[in-house]
């Protein structure tokens, strides 16, 4: 699975480089690649007022992080695009919920369409300070969504940063939340991120 694989392929590299420079003794630990997600969608989706992420709770095969958030059509929006199961191997499964008032979304399906895609994008992330547009690639096969030229930081327990976090451009920590291993309808319109340029 892609988040699967890149998360814990990070995980691991972050141990490794730290088992090299031998910056530890052999008790260190790093954060759980489960808690990563959750601190990556906490750092992302809160920088829109209308969304709050709860923690992340239960265990094994029944952990979940909850999405609050203010507005119903951006609530259903939303649910089109976050991923809403993440798999760590067998036995360890991260449901991600879209509520809105109390309630649970029932998640909708990703729009097979460019112009509803840009419009459901834009109602999921208008508001969001890192956010700018939605716009349609050259070929015409899929969108762009653009974010500004900015850090997202959140916690991740990595000796190899100074202040123990990870820091991804926003257009990365946006790629990885919007595409997902449900992501696989080969009908589905292709998802990029971009990052606007830095201007003097």
């Amino acid at each position: 699975m892609r988040r699967f694989n890149k998360i814990t392929t990070q995980y691991c590299q972050r141990v490794l480089a730290i088992i090299l420079a031998g910056l530890v003794q052999p008790a260190f630990a790093l954060l759980p690649p489960w808690y990563l997600l959750a601190n990556q969608l906490k750092a992302a989706l809160q920088a829109d007022s209308c969304i709050h992420v709860n923690d992340l709770t239960g265990q094994d095969k029944n952990m979940e992080v909850v999405v609050n958030v203010c507005d119903y059509n951006k609530a259903l929006a939303l649910s089109a695009f976050i991923g809403r199961k993440h798999a760590f191997g067998e036995n360890l499964i991260v449901q991600v919920k879209v509520m809105f008032a109390g309630q649970a979304i029932l998640p909708i399906s990703r729009p097979n369409n460019i112009d509803e895609t840009i419009v459901y994008l834009k109602r999921a992330l208008d508001g969001n300070k890192y956010f700018v547009n939605v716009f349609t690639n050259s070929y015409k096969d899929g969108v762009f969504v653009e974010f500004r030229p900015a850090v997202i930081q959140y916690f991740s327990d990595d000796f190899l940063d100074y202040y123990n976090n990870n820091n991804l451009v926003a257009s990365e920590a946006f790629y990885q939340i919007l595409n997902t291993d449900e992501s696989t309808n080969s009908n589905e319109i292709r998802i990029s991120t971009t990052t606007s340029l830095i201007r003097d």
